[in-house]
Order: structure tokens, then sequence, then C-alpha cells
């Protein structure tokens, strides 16, 4: 039956090249000798569907350009060949524990979730089954101050496209959490939010993740800003 076909929600690989994801607002970059985790939004196998979360916190109010993970394939190049286009952005609100509206495979609605949409992808190979997958994410606009869960969660049938796995490493510089809300995996957290290194039975604790944008200015900021400009136009006006 072709359901056995998809493997285990982790694995290890060996030591792979490395290559920074850019990160202006926020950075994790997993060891590329880690381990993996999937993050697929199934559409033959939804029960499947499982990402990851980075737990982020914005000192200000930001505009987003782009959300990027660190990818590896499982066996076949097909996700860096066949061109993986689309991937599905939610950011929700965070205060100790994910929202259980933010989820995979289908849409998250409720007032915790700050956005959530379908958004182009493209890759950006780092070797020949390593790569960055970088979600737009301009459609992000004044998300205001605060801490948020961020998934970006790459959208490929797995009769197509095969699997694809998000890196993690054995860091602890940011809160990693995991999520296989239809339960294929049976992963030891449940269908419900766990910790990365709960759902990979303790050995993986921080999931790559860069996300880039500009702070927005607040405005004090846009004031003092406006003030010195009309300055300038007036000692010009003089002259």
């Amino acid at each position: 039956m072709k359901k056995l076909a998809i493997i285990s929600a982790f694995s290890v690989l060996g030591a792979m090249a490395s290559a920074q994801l850019s990160g202006n607002l926020y950075l994790a970059q997993a060891n590329d000798a880690g381990g993996n985790f999937v993050s697929q939004e199934f559409g033959d196998f939804p029960t499947y569907s499982t990402g990851i979360g980075n737990v982020v916190t914005f000192g200000s109010a930001v505009n987003l350009t782009d959300v990027q993970v660190r990818m590896t394939e499982a066996l076949t190049a097909t996700w860096i060949s066949g061109g993986v286009n689309q991937a599905r952005l939610t950011i929700s609100q965070f205060s100790g524990t994910p929202s259980i509206n933010h989820t995979f495979g289908a849409a998250s609605v409720g007032g915790d979730i700050a956005y959530s949409a379908i958004v182009n992808a493209s890759i950006t190979n780092v070797t020949a089954k390593v790569f960055n997958f970088v979600g737009d994410a301009t459609g992000v606009t004044n998300l205001a101050a605060g801490t948020y869960l961020v998934s970006l969660t790459g959208i490929a049938d797995f009769g197509v496209r095969g699997q694809s796995f998000q890196q993690a490493s054995l860091a602890q510089a940011s809160d990693s959490w995991a999520r296989n809300p239809g339960g294929g995996f049976v992963l030891p957290i449940g269908t419900n939010w766990g910790m990365l290194s709960a759902a990979t039975t303790g050995t993986f604790r921080e999931a790559s993740m860069g996300i880039n944008g500009t702070a927005v200015p607040e405005p004090a900021t846009m004031a003092i800003l406006g003030l010195g400009v009309a300055a300038l136009a007036r000692r010009r006006a003089r002259k």
C-alpha cells in the first residue's frame, strides 16, 4: 500500500555543506549535519501533513519580505528538479504554548492567527539535495510587536514529489514546536503541538528559519523625521 511508503517523521543524515540563511529579522541556523523533521503538506495523504513552527519575538512592528527554511530531500531530488513552488505561511500569537488553531494541511482561522495564506515559494540549491525553501511573505505588513509562532510548510503531494525534511539541530537558541494534526506519524507528542525535542524523542531541538523584512518606524520616529525634513526644506528655501 502506497501510504506505507511514507518514511519516519525524522531521520539523521550525514554532514552536508553549509550556507547561511539571511535572516535579518530572525535567524535560527540549523547544523547541516544534524537531524531532520517532516515539514510538508500532503494533498494525497492529509493525515501526514506535518510541520515545525519557530517562536519569534519582534520588538517593533514589522513588514516581512520572505521566510526561509533549510530543507533536505529524503531520496530523489524531486523537490528541486520538480520546482515545488507553493507553501503555507502561518503566523500565530504565542503565549507559552502554540495555538491549536495554527495547523498544517488546512487554513488556520481564529483570533490568535495573525496571518495564514498559501504563498509563492522558490528553491535555492545548497547541494544536490539540500536547499533553502523561500516563501513570499510580502503580504505580512505592519505585524505588531509581540511573540509569534511562525511556520512555512511546503505543499507537495507525496506521490508526485516524494518527501522533504526541515533541518534541525541540537542547539536551543530558540523554541521550535512540531505538530502532525492528522496523527498519521503517531508521534510521541500526539496530534497537538509539542516541543520539537519531544517529537523527536529528545534529540533535536531547533529548526532552521530565517525571517527577512524591515521594522516599521513608530509614529514618534516618523514625526521626528518629518520635522527634520521640514527644517531642511526651510533652510534650503532661505538660501
